[in-house]
């Protein structure tokens, strides 16, 4: 799914529009905390028994724990079904958005059964709508072509451990409290004395003619 563009770009000679993908975000012990595997068991019986459905829709499988980057672009958070509706162009070659809504599937109560009732029972308008900015197929970042960019920031800003984070927002918090309390009355006044007494003692450190 890396190059998901050419992969999700609905077939001009079809005459099925839009025409429909579901898409099993899933992941390992890093994205998903060890829980996805009994899903991805469910998915397996879901692809099963939609290979012999004629209507069924396209099938596809994310792990973002081996496609960070994209799970990053996408936005995408297992475990979820990404059902996805691409129009055809038009004649006049214009394309008309598409729609993704994104089903949400808990980790133990889930069954093949749920996952099945996205398609035969249209149960994926239940799903949350995904639209906006980072759209990855009609958002605003993908026109511009920046999202993909967005995307392996992202990515990288997750490889970053939590401790340095810590470290960081330990030093910056602490230069802008240091700054905004001012300098230490008593450092200062120690240092005029210290200053004073420079001053004022005479050359080979003698003591003062009037001692």
């Amino acid at each position: 799914m890396a190059n998901y563009e050419s992969e999700l770009t609905p077939d001009p000679h079809s005459a099925k529009s839009p025409q429909e993908w579901m898409v099993f975000i899933s992941g390992g012990n890093k994205t998903c905390g060890g829980f996805c595997g009994r899903l991805e068991r469910e998915w397996n019986e879901t692809a099963s028994l939609l290979a012999a459905d004629p209507t069924a829709p396209n099938l596809a499988f994310v792990d973002c724990d081996k496609q960070g980057v994209l799970c990053s672009t996408w936005m995408a958070k297992p475990p979820t079904i990404w059902h996805i509706q691409r129009p055809v162009a038009r004649a006049d070659q214009s394309t008309p958005a598409s729609t993704i809504h994104v089903n949400y599937f808990n980790v133990t109560h889930s069954t093949a059964g749920d996952m099945l009732a996205l398609h035969t029972g249209n149960k994926y308008e239940e799903g949350t709508l995904y639209e906006g900015w980072f759209d990855p197929l009609d958002g605003q970042l993908a026109k511009l072509g920046v999202n993909k960019a967005i995307g392996y920031a992202l990515f990288g800003i997750g490889l970053v451990p939590s401790w340095a984070f810590m470290i960081v927002v330990s030093m910056v918090s602490r230069t802008i409290i240091a700054r905004r309390n001012g300098p230490n009355p008593a450092v200062q006044q120690q240092e005029a004395q210290r200053r004073a007494t420079g001053r004022n003692a005479p050359l080979g450190g003698a003591p003062a003619a009037n001692e």
